[in-house]
């Protein structure tokens, strides 16, 4: 238990900073607006990125299994599949419009871009799986990857498509 003078001044920045932190966190909720995303007619929808255009990016599931990607732009939903992918689920969107993701063809799971309506796959060398998580406005791509005997390590691939 505190005793002597110590005790007020403690007690009085502990009531100070706690009634800080209660203002601080009032006045940050009340700016805060949500926007529900749905793809019409999926079971469920995963929001994965936005960029500063207010174009959103994810995947969605259907009744009949599988994730397809989608992207959402001036209160339209596209959805975005990479050619002849099992799954396409979508990471991020930079602020040129340039979309990251990954897919599945059955067997091993890639990554891809998709710029300026052409598709890219890509795998980090050696790897069993590719994941991709991010995009910046450079072009520059991070992700994660599978290797054997199942390790899972990051990447970086820069814009002349090397990976470090």
């Amino acid at each position: 238990m505190c005793k002597g003078a110590i005790c007020k001044p403690v007690l009085r920045i502990w009531i100070l900073s706690l009634l800080g932190l209660c203002l601080g966190v009032q006045s940050a909720s009340a700016a805060i607006t949500y926007h529900p995303i749905k793809v019409p007619g999926s079971v469920s929808t995963s929001v994965t990125g936005v960029n500063s255009n207010n174009q959103v990016v994810g995947y969605y599931s259907g009744n009949v299994g599988g994730f397809q990607g989608f992207m959402f732009s001036g209160g339209t939903y596209t959805t975005v599949n990479y050619p002849s992918a099992v799954n396409t689920l979508l990471s991020v969107i930079n602020d040129s419009g340039e979309i990251l993701g990954y897919y599945d063809d059955g067997i091993v799971i890639h990554g891809f871009t998709l710029i300026s309506g052409q598709y890219s796959s890509f795998d980090y060398p050696g790897a069993n799986y590719t994941y991709t998580s991010g995009i910046n406005n450079a072009g520059q791509i991070v992700g994660s990857y599978f290797s054997t005997p199942n390790t899972l390590s990051g990447f970086v691939k820069t814009i002349n498509g090397s990976f470090t």
